[in-house]
């Protein structure tokens, strides 16, 4: 109360000590709520274990949340008992039930007309119809069977040519140094796919030099549309350092000057002299000699 007294005699001052007052206050309540958390023992297992209060609400709710999923699962298995006792003691009351929704008469009348005529049937007849009736079985699970085995087939083989693929599509764009995207990928699959339309089993390295053609062309585009100082920002310092380096190099790189290049070199410079024996030249002094050359 002593140190209040002044501090509130003075208005400019007097915020700042309502703001620690403030600070102090949220923290001496955080702590508060703190220790406010309290520690519950709970049997799990059979053993005691020491629970936050927090946790062993949240865990309340989630058993609450079971118990009534598996009430609600209880009172359905318990109708469908409590229907099939009821359809043993009273077949009629219960099929003829509205509710059921089923027209007891016509259940009935099929079921003696089969019965009638299961009965009339001639014993040869009768057997000739179970026959085929195995055999229909029989078929129906074998093209089950079957159809089942293809599918697991062509699952694994879906399997194994995506693996394949899926490698070679990263062995090709590690090598090619295109950029490792989903775009590139569907490129490729492009160029793939077209290939397959005609007739041809393409792999990804057989069709990535169109696609990085079609990259080369696209930033040709790109670039030759832009000045100096947006082509520099659009490159960015590493890259447009590497080809400063790259050009620096090239210009300051020796170069072999060939005596042809050269404006005042005579033909005669450059011409090559061919060499004679002494024979040769004697043969040819005594041609010009007789007028022969």
């Amino acid at each position: 109360m002593e140190a209040s007294a002044p501090v509130a005699s003075t208005p400019v001052a007097s915020e700042p000590v309502a703001t620690d007052a403030k600070v102090e206050g949220s923290e001496s309540q955080a702590e508060a709520v703190a220790e406010a958390k309290r520690k519950l023992k709970v049997k799990i297992d059979g053993e005691m274990h020491e629970v936050d209060e927090d946790e062993v609400i949240n865990d309340y709710g989630k058993g609450k949340a079971a118990d009534k999923k598996f009430a609600e699962a209880a009172a359905l298995r318990k109708e469908a008992v409590a229907f099939i006792e009821a359809l043993k003691s009273d077949p009629i009351s219960v099929l003829t039930n509205p509710k059921l929704g089923v027209n007891m008469r016509e259940v009935a009348e099929s079921y003696l007309l089969a019965q009638l005529e299961d009965e009339m049937m001639d014993p040869r007849d009768k057997e000739l119809r179970d026959l085929k009736k195995e055999k229909t079985t029989r078929e129906q699970m074998e093209a089950e069977s079957k159809r089942q085995a293809e599918e697991a087939e062509v699952q694994a083989l879906t399997e194994n040519y995506r693996a394949e693929y899926e490698k070679s599509f990263q062995s090709c764009l590690e090598a090619s140094g295109l950029p490792k995207t989903p775009h590139t990928v569907k490129r490729l699959a492009f160029y793939m796919n077209e290939g397959m339309k005609r007739g041809m089993d393409l792999k990804p390295d057989d069709v990535v030099g169109l696609v990085k053609d079609e990259y080369i062309e696209e930033q040709k585009s790109l670039f030759s549309g832009l000045d100096g100082e947006n082509l520099l920002k659009l490159l960015g310092d590493d890259l447009a350092k590497k080809i400063r380096k790259f050009d620096t190099s090239r210009v300051m790189k020796p170069q072999k000057i060939s005596l042809m290049d050269q404006p005042n070199v005579s033909e005669r410079a450059t011409k090559k002299v061919d060499r004679v024996t002494k024979e040769e030249w004697k043969a040819k002094m005594d041609r010009i000699k007789a007028g022969l050359e």
